[in-house]
């Protein structure tokens, strides 16, 4: 007998307060949801993941999460040296390339 699967809406649908490059992914309520829904996604197929893709498709604010998610699937693969360029996430081993990520105007202004 093949098992149902739960279904976990993505991020922005569950936590549409939390913008997408929000702290709030890091800690928090925030954190724990993204940390589960990376668990889960990871249960799934390919062909799962691209029906649920359709099924979702990313708000403009999101624009780029999906080729994101996959390219982290795909980097799980590989190993990391320990610097400050990669952040692991949870026990998911999703990995967040810092560098990619935009820096708000008062970061590093004097």
């Amino acid at each position: 007998m093949k098992e149902k699967k739960t279904m976990l809406p993505p991020p922005w649908i569950a936590y549409p307060e939390i913008e997408r490059y929000s702290i709030g992914w890091r800690m928090g309520y925030g954190e724990e949801y993204i940390c589960r829904w990376g668990g889960w996604w990871e249960t799934l197929t390919e062909k799962e993941q691209n029906t649920y893709q359709e099924l979702f498709p990313e708000p403009v604010t999101w624009k780029g999460y999906w080729q994101e998610v996959d390219e982290e699937g795909e980097e799980d693969e590989e190993e990391y040296e320990e610097d400050d360029t990669y952040l692991g996430d949870c026990e998911t081993g999703l990995v967040f390339d810092v560098q990619k990520r935009q820096t708000p105007d008062f970061v590093g202004d004097k």
